[in-house]
């Protein structure tokens, strides 16, 4: 218990100090400033206002910066190591800032889609700052992020300079490794076929994955290595595919987009969905008929 108490008094004291850092204000605009650029989503359309802006802080000596998201998260709020960030890195205060906000206070209109500022600080100043816009209203629920760009030395959390003089408009067009992938319709519990199928929630829109970059996999309950369902996900999202033997199996099926297209090979991921297959048809007549044919057989050789 003392131990427990040791760690959770160490991360207070961690996150104490990075609570007194110096700030910087991160913004992008299309107002009266010299690089006159919105937040674009993947039809380059203006981002939403309310989708969610995470304010990242790269790992010391600028270790980690841009890192590509990860699945690991858990903060609520305050500032969060490790939230959908590589262990390095950080998120300032989260759940603050969203697509339309005024975080920093940089005095532009709330409330405009595409436009955005937020404070990030540390305590650290070799470490430097980036905003990252995301297609939907979590890390978990957006199947896409992009991160604000610009210099090394306006992002670095040292000095007063506001870093807002991106060299483009940020487009939220990368895969989110972080996003959870939905089924519209999960695979049954239970299957008396081998043939295993489901939808994806697939499309071409700003918050939803091509059919093209996702594959189906499942490995056995109990445990071991993912195989590939022999099936294609067709265009609105429907699979169909065989799961090989030996039967019964109880096994997890999953989707998971495929390594070519993602920052963070093995993830994007869904769910994991459970399906039971009794030894099915014709095989459980063979099944039947095995007993008798062994006591057969061990007739035959006993006359």
């Amino acid at each position: 218990m003392k131990a427990i108490q040791w760690i959770t008094l160490g991360c207070v004291a961690v996150l104490a100090t990075t609570a007194l850092a110096d700030t910087k204000a991160f913004y992008v605009t299309d107002e009266a400033v010299d690089y006159q650029h919105l937040v674009r989503m993947k039809d380059l359309t203006a981002a939403p206002v309310g989708l969610y802006v995470q304010k990242c802080v790269s790992g010391a000596n600028a270790a980690d910066d841009y890192a590509a998201p990860t699945n690991w998260g858990w903060a609520a709020t305050g500032n969060a190591f490790t939230n959908y960030l590589p262990p390095t890195c950080y998120e300032y205060q989260v759940g603050t800032c969203n697509m339309g906000d005024d975080d920093a206070g940089v005095g532009f209109t709330v409330g405009k889609p595409g436009q955005v500022s937020g404070m990030i600080g540390s305590s650290d100043t070799t470490r430097r700052g980036w905003l990252r816009c995301l297609s939907g209203t979590h890390p978990t629920n957006s199947a896409y992020y992009g991160d604000t760009p610009g210099s090394t030395t306006a992002r670095t959390l040292s000095g007063a300079t506001d870093a807002y003089q991106w060299p483009s408009d940020p487009l939220i067009t990368n895969i989110n490794p972080a996003y959870v992938i939905p089924f519209t319709q999960p695979p049954p519990t239970q299957s008396f076929s081998v043939t295993i199928s489901g939808r994806i929630a697939v499309g071409t829109g700003n918050n939803v994955l091509p059919a093209s970059s996702l594959l189906v996999e499942y490995r056995d309950q109990s445990g071991g290595a993912w195989s590939v369902l022999p099936a294609t996900v067709a265009p609105d999202g429907l699979f169909t595919g065989a799961v090989s033997g030996p039967y019964p199996r109880v096994i997890f099926v999953r989707a998971r987009v495929v390594d070519a297209v993602t920052p963070q090979p093995g993830l994007p991921i869904s769910e994991n969905y459970p399906v039971s297959i009794p030894i099915p048809e014709p095989l459980a007549w063979l099944a039947l008929l095995l007993p008798f044919a062994i006591r057969h057989y061990r007739a035959g050789r006993n006359v």
